[in-house]
């Protein structure tokens, strides 16, 4: 049945980051979800922000969507997604990579419908030292959101 494939699928995955190495070159094109700090002694950063995302809405049974796309050479990382109404549940999928991407400038938000279940979660596991541009507007943030925001900016 679909929820044993699901399972079956969600161990796989797990095994496959868990053994899995990174290696860069500075000339090598990376993926927007690749994370060039990983680590080998530490196993939680072996997984790559992609991998993050897609374990976190495998394990919340929401439909694996891929709404990023590959960035540029640069060393810093913007993502868009604006309009994508991707909601609560989304959203505290996305919270669960933004840790792995140290680098992320510029992060985009708006129009997203979500609330202050996703948002303080998204804001904790932002990294505040890269973070130049954050776009959170249309969103319902409420009291529990803005308390959130203004934490961060702590």
């Amino acid at each position: 049945d679909a929820a044993s494939d699901i399972e079956t699928t969600l161990l796989r995955l797990r095994r496959a980051t868990d053994a899995k190495r990174v290696s860069y070159k500075k000339d090598q094109k990376r993926t927007l979800f690749d994370d060039p700090s990983t680590t080998e002694t530490d196993e939680e950063n072996k997984r790559t922000a992609k991998d993050a995302l897609l374990l976190a809405q495998l394990d919340r049974g929401v439909l694996p969507e891929n709404y990023m796309k590959r960035a540029t050479d640069s060393e810093n990382i913007s993502i868009d997604l604006s309009n994508y109404g991707i909601g609560d549940e989304r959203g505290l999928c996305l919270s669960s990579c933004l840790t792995s991407l140290t680098m992320l400038e510029s992060l985009g938000l708006s129009e997203n419908r979500l609330t202050a279940k996703s948002l303080p979660t998204i804001l904790q596991n932002l990294s505040f030292t890269s973070l130049i541009h954050l776009d959170l507007s249309f969103n319902m943030m409420h009291l529990d959101g803005s308390v959130a925001l203004a934490k961060w900016f702590k």
